[in-house]
């Protein structure tokens, strides 16, 4: 990892990924791009006195925090906070895009997201969204899969950026085989229902081992990942482990649709994003060459 961006509306929220930025700079030499975009729709005058005051602010507030010889650069901009992250994000090459947790509005976010998804949607960086105040490294991470290229992706630019260097790598998939309560209200055979449960669960567990397998042999690591597979609903499943096992690092694929497919579908890892207050979340979208707009049904988490 060279380089790393965060994007920073001067609130305590984003202080913490400013600190987690920090951290992982100085933990992996890396180059520190820390930016604040000024909402360029307001009058002039209000907006350059926004741009010295928020620059004045974040260069005294960089100053004094040691940087033990990191490279670091301040940026504030007048723009649209989303399009102007990715913009400076892929004009520099960052390695990395790290936000805080945004205030929810939930009624405008139902239409149109927050700044943090809407910045996932746009670019195939990977986006660290911190929840947690940093420590000195991730101990636990959490991989949630659903077998996708874009969850193979996610997994290999985990690695790659060290963010799977942990003492343990929990690789989970959650499956929902068939609804019960429905099949035995319709008459159902429950030995019936409870056979075809198990087949479910037993190819996914297949499945799931293979592409540790796969990690296992590609992964000059030799990170050991702990395979778990469970029933349910994708983001209760991941909620209950984390919270179950203490987990501060989630790693997510973002799935590649984008319009109106996009907004009917939703996402797993919006969805999450939009609950998660525990966990800091990584979320990897599909390269820019695999992206496609096909109405192809959301797999599994």
């Amino acid at each position: 990892m060279q380089h790393i961006l965060v994007a920073t509306d001067l609130s305590e929220r984003a202080a913490k990924a400013l600190r987690c930025g920090l951290r992982l700079a100085l933990r992996f030499g890396a180059r520190l791009t820390v930016l604040h975009v000024v909402d360029a729709d307001q009058p002039l005058n209000i907006r350059d006195e926004a741009l010295h005051r928020s620059r004045a602010w974040l260069e005294q507030e960089m100053a004094a925090r040691p940087a033990d010889g990191v490279e670091v650069s301040v940026e504030v901009i007048p723009g649209t906070p989303d399009a102007t992250v990715i913009e400076i994000a892929e004009r520099d090459a960052a390695d990395l895009v790290v936000m805080g947790a945004h205030r929810r509005h939930l009624l405008r976010d139902v239409f149109v997201g927050t700044t943090i998804e809407r910045v996932i949607r746009g670019t195939a960086l990977p986006v660290l969204l911190v929840n947690r105040e940093p420590e000195a490294a991730y101990g636990k991470a959490l991989v949630a899969v659903d077998f996708s290229d874009t969850s193979e992706r996610a997994l290999s630019v985990a690695a790659g950026l060290s963010f799977l260097e942990a003492e343990e790598v929990v690789l989970l998939h959650a499956f929902q085989s068939v609804d019960r309560a429905v099949l035995a209200a319709g008459g159902a055979d429950p030995k019936l229902i409870e056979a075809h449960a198990i087949k479910t669960a037993g190819e996914a567990l297949g499945t799931l081992r293979r592409m540790a397998d796969r990690h296992a042999a590609t992964d000059a690591s030799a990170v050991t990942l702990r395979t778990l597979l469970e029933e349910g609903p994708a983001v209760a499943v991941i909620e209950r482990v984390v919270s179950h096992e203490a987990i501060p690092l989630v790693v997510m694929g973002s799935r590649g649709h984008s319009g109106v497919l996009r907004w009917l579908l939703g996402s797993t890892a919006e969805s999450y994003l939009r609950t998660t207050t525990t966990a800091d979340v990584l979320v990897v979208s599909p390269a820019r060459a695999a992206e496609t707009d096909e109405d192809e049904p959301p797999a599994q988490m």
